[in-house]
């Protein structure tokens, strides 16, 4: 039993052993490749979390370049509403004043005939 103990040390010293430290070796190099991953991912994600910073803020400068434009546009068209409105209001104080200058003509010609 003694031969059988020694045998399976043996053995176990010359396959398993070896394929242990072998499989511990590759476990090591595949953490530090893991690792290694881990810092390319997060410096990836700072970088994108920088362009997409900078992307919003560039945004909301063209929005606020925008709004700018849309109410000068917005103040534009006020004016000229305004305009419509005193111009429309005068065209109606020329009719009127047409009507009437046209009633005084009438009166007068048929005074004086």
């Amino acid at each position: 039993m003694a031969e059988r103990v020694n045998m399976l040390k043996k053995l176990l010293q010359e396959i398993v052993l070896p394929e242990f430290h072998e499989i511990k070796t590759e476990l090591r190099v595949i953490t530090t490749e893991i690792k290694r991953l881990d810092e390319k991912i997060e410096s990836v994600r700072n970088e994108f979390g920088e362009k997409f910073k900078r992307l919003n803020e560039k945004i909301d400068i063209e929005i606020r370049r925008l709004d700018q434009r849309i109410d000068s546009v917005g103040q534009r068209i006020e004016g000229v509403e305004r305009e419509i409105r005193t111009t429309r209001q005068e065209f109606k104080l020329a009719i009127d004043i047409h009507e009437r200058l046209a009633a005084v003509e009438a009166k007068i010609n048929n005074k004086s005939r």
